[in-house]
This record gives structure tokens, C-alpha cells and sequence, in this order.
């Protein structure tokens, strides 16, 4: 069973190796989210795919052999105490779980502050109201002065915008802080050439995407764990019946820097 699988990729992984080598493997995906088990679904029929939260797993007692999780298990607080029931004596756990100041948390936490610099700068909305004044005054509906001052407001905030860019590069934010740079810059020269109403849109539909992706980096912030809080959760393995080995760290990237925790157990006890 993978916990916690989003995408699945694990789940697809271990599809695989028992379809290349012939095997049979009964595998199961859990996720909380009914899109995301829907996809996976819809691209891996062979696989179960159960909709629940990975600390309260809808499943009996012993019924794995393995149970196994990338960055998933931590979001839910029970799903030590979960996986330890489910897992058959002598079955095997292996979780790979987010590190506190580690690579990808340093990764998750410049993201969410290069897109909360985005929203604190207010270019989208600054950009959505210049679009709404030159519709206005096209229609003869609205003012010059209302649009020069619009045109007014916009400049710090592309300035701000700017900033954001200076202090964490293009690629931040999978590149989108800088694509939507981009695209009010091309937009803002050939207004005349844009309809209104698509440019709204637009402007709106990446604000959104960009709180979606800025409070999904604040809760995978608010999964990692240090020390103490993996020792929690050895304890509750532990305390279930596993056999935990010493937690281990995985390097990620070059240089290489640690980026994940690795915890490992085998069930000893009923």
C-alpha cells in the first residue's frame, strides 16, 4: 500500500516492476483527494484506489505486507498508528518524509515567499483594474485620468514584481512569477490588441493558481519534521509492533545536501 500517493508515482513505480518481472502484486493506492484518485484511476485500472485519509484507513487489520509513502504519511497525524494495523507480522514499512531545514524545505519555502512577494506586490489586481480603465474609456464610459492614474499605480508594483524576480531568480515558482512578468509586459505594450474580458480572465486564473501553489508550499512547511518530531513518530511505529531502524537522510542535488528523512521497520509483534 502507498499512503498518501497524490500523483502515484510510487504506485506506478511498483505497477511496473511487477508487470516487467511477471509478478503478481496486489497494490493498493491511498490518497484523501477525490480528483487525484480519480486520475490515477482513470491511467492505472490494474491498481485499487481507495479515497481516504491515511489516519483512518478504511482497510482490516494485517492485510499488507508492505506499506510505503513519498512525503504523504506526514500530513496525517494517526497514520503511524494506521500503518502498523495494517501491516501483516514480518511486512516491512519504508516513508520517505520531509526534512526540516533540508533541501526541499529550503525549495517550499523560498516558492511561498516569491509568490506571497508576488501577491503582496499587487500587479495582478493593479494590471486587472489598468485593463478595466482602458475598456472604460474605449467605451467612452471612462476617463483619461482614471487610466493615467491606473497606468500610475501599476509601475510600483511591477516594481515590486521586479523584486521578487531580482531576490529568487526565473526559475522560482516552476518559472510562473517570471511568465506572468512577462506576459503583463507584452500585454501592457499591445493593450489595444487584447480583449478586455480574456486578459481579466487570464490575470485572475494565475492569481489563483498562484495561492493554490503558495498554500500548498506553506502546508508541506508545515509537514516537516525535525528530529523530535520523527522520534514521535519511530515511537508510535514502535509501539505498533515495528522493529524501526536508525532514521536515515537522502541527499539530494549537487552539491549534495540532505533533503528527506528515510524511515525504515519491519513488524516483529502481532
Amino acid at each position: 500500500m502507498d499512503l498518501g500517493c497524490g500523483h502515484g508515482a510510487v504506485t506506478a513505480l511498483a505497477e511496473s516492476v511487477a508487470r516487467n518481472n511477471l509478478r503478481h502484486f496486489r497494490i493498493t493506492y491511498l490518497d484523501i483527494s477525490d480528483a487525484a484518485v480519480d486520475l490515477f484511476k482513470a491511467q492505472h485500472p490494474a491498481v485499487a484506489a481507495v479515497c481516504a485519509s491515511a489516519d483512518d484507513i478504511p482497510l482490516p487489520d494485517a492485510f499488507f505486507d508492505h506499506v510505503v509513502s513519498q512525503f504523504g504519511i506526514e500530513y496525517a497525524p494517526a497514520a503511524a498508528d494506521e500503518a502498523a494495523r495494517v501491516l501483516r507480522h514480518g511486512g516491512s514499512v519504508a516513508f520517505l518524509m520531509h526534512l526540516k531545514n533540508g533541501a526541499i524545505w529550503d525549495e517550499c519555502r523560498a516558492n511561498r515567499d516569491a509568490l506571497g512577494g508576488v501577491r503582496d506586490s499587487g500587479a495582478l489586481p493593479a494590471f486587472i483594474r489598468l485593463v478595466e480603465e482602458s475598456l472604460a474609456l474605449r467605451e467612452g464610459r471612462g476617463s483619461r485620468d482614471a487610466f493615467e492614474q491606473a497606468d500610475r499605480d501599476l509601475a510600483p508594483c511591477v516594481k515590486a514584481m521586479e523584486a521578487v524576480l531580482e531576490a529568487h531568480g526565473k526559475a522560482i515558482g516552476g518559472g510562473l512569477v517570471f511568465r506572468t512578468y512577462a506576459d503583463i509586459a507584452h500585454m501592457y505594450r499591445k493593450m489595444n490588441a487584447f480583449e478586455p474580458a480574456e486578459v481579466i480572465a487570464w490575470a485572475e486564473k494565475v492569481e489563483a493558481a498562484m495561492a493554490a501553489w503558495r498554500e500548498r508550499m506553506q502546508s508541506m512547511l508545515d509537514a516537516v519534521l525535525d528530529e523530535t518530531a520523527l522520534g514521535a513518530w519511530r515511537d508510535r511505529l514502535t509501539a505498533g509492533g515495528l522493529s524501526m531502524d536508525e532514521p536515515a537522510r537522502l541527499a539530494l542535488g549537487e552539491p549534495a545536501r540532505d533533503g528527506a528523512w528515510i524511515l525504515r521497520g519491519k513488524k516483529v509483534s502481532r
